[in-house]
């Protein structure tokens, strides 16, 4: 086999067996179900909460209370539905996704300093810091944050479906997360990530740059001087991705019509039932089948959105949930719920716990 095909399996595999792991938490704490038959760096809540048609294109929180650990409900609002912007709503400090359980490692002797964060290398080690506002980031930029899981999806596939066989050196890209999340410091036996890539930012220069916001677990407890930025109970640390690592064509599929082009009703269905399915292995999700409505009235104007709202909660066209599956949600939230209709539900219960996920969308694409 040519040698720049076994790294690209290589590399491709140990992305792979990343995934596999924390899908193999889920799955262990959890016995199999059935389905049933018939992604500015996010801003406060209380923005979200605004007139959509004040609000400029990004992601934004909706539930004020929320805690990344202990929330059964979690609420994004998309303006402009371009698929970086849903990816990273759907995949950003999201409860659906993180393994609840308190791990306890053996620590490595000694605090680890943010001088030694940079993964042998996978970061540059001299951009290494806690705060956003210590890089060279712009406003804009840091507006346009990329979910790192399914960004790197994205350019797998890309890569894949290539007439020339592909870019080696995306690899070097892929690997670096890859470096990032399978650092076990000083206890391998723990199998889900003590840290990851959460997201990554492009800051545009003459030759563009890639910076990586790495979050760690609550559970890791041996780290010095690095803080909780944003308060929600995981650290994180912002540095460069080396040069040599970053090619030019992964970047330009990045802002391509990834980030750019904004999605139509039927490519934002085609989006949710997309992730529903690919998430049901790991978090036993289902995403709940829009149904046409004439009223477009409600919290989710935008040209042809009315399209995409689910029906008023609680409703028999939920009934293919399990039974007491509305139950899990808050009095508040699914008050909340009935006054404005997401356009997209995905329910599941990843950890024992059931867990909703509701997205509201607007400014859509409109239809041809």
């Amino acid at each position: 086999m040519p040698e720049h095909h076994s790294r690209r399996s290589v590399a491709v595999l140990v992305i792979l067996l990343t995934a596999a792991a924390i899908a193999l938490v889920a799955v262990r704490r959890q016995p199999l179900q059935t389905p049933s038959e018939p992604q500015p760096p996010v801003e406060p809540a209380p923005a979200a909460r605004r007139p959509v048609s004040s609000l400029t294109a990004g992601v934004y929180p909706v539930n004020a209370d929320y805690d990344r650990v202990e929330s059964r409900v979690f609420m994004r609002r998309i303006v402009g539905p371009t698929r970086a912007r849903l990816d990273f709503a759907a995949y950003d400090s999201n409860v659906m996704l993180l393994d609840p359980a308190a791990y306890r490692p053996d620590p490595p002797d000694g605090k680890v300093s943010m001088a030694d964060l940079s993964f042998d290398g996978a970061l540059d080690g001299d951009t290494l810091c806690d705060r956003i506002a210590d890089t060279p980031l712009t406003a804009a930029e840091r507006a346009c944050p990329l979910a790192w899981r399914p960004a790197s999806d994205h350019l797998i596939k890309l890569d894949e479906e290539s007439e020339d066989g592909g870019d080696d050196a995306l690899m070097d890209l892929l690997e670096v997360g890859a470096a990032v999340s399978g650092h076990k410091w000083n206890d391998p036996n723990i199998i889900p990530p003590y840290q990851e890539i959460a997201c990554i930012y492009v800051h545009r220069t003459d030759a563009p740059e890639l910076w990586a916001k790495v979050e760690f677990k609550p559970w890791v407890s041996f780290l010095q001087d690095v803080d909780d930025e944003d308060g929600d109970g995981f650290p994180e640390i912002y540095a460069r991705i080396p040069a040599e690592s970053v090619p030019a064509s992964a970047v330009q599929a990045l802002l391509g019509d990834y980030s750019s082009r904004v999605l139509s009703v039927d490519e934002v269905n085609s989006w949710a039932y997309a992730l529903g399915s690919d998430w049901y292995p790991s978090y036993f999700t289902y995403t709940l089948k829009p149904e046409p409505t004439d009223d477009s009235g409600g919290g989710t104007a935008g040209d042809g959105l009315d399209i995409v709202e689910v029906p008023a909660l609680p409703g028999d066209e939920l009934s293919a949930l399990p039974d007491g599956a509305l139950d899990s949600i808050p009095a508040e939230e699914l008050a909340s719920l009935r006054e404005e209709h997401p356009a997209v539900v995905i329910w599941g219960t990843p950890f024992k716990q059931p867990i909703w996920n509701f997205f509201y969308i607007s400014d859509v694409k409109p239809q041809d």
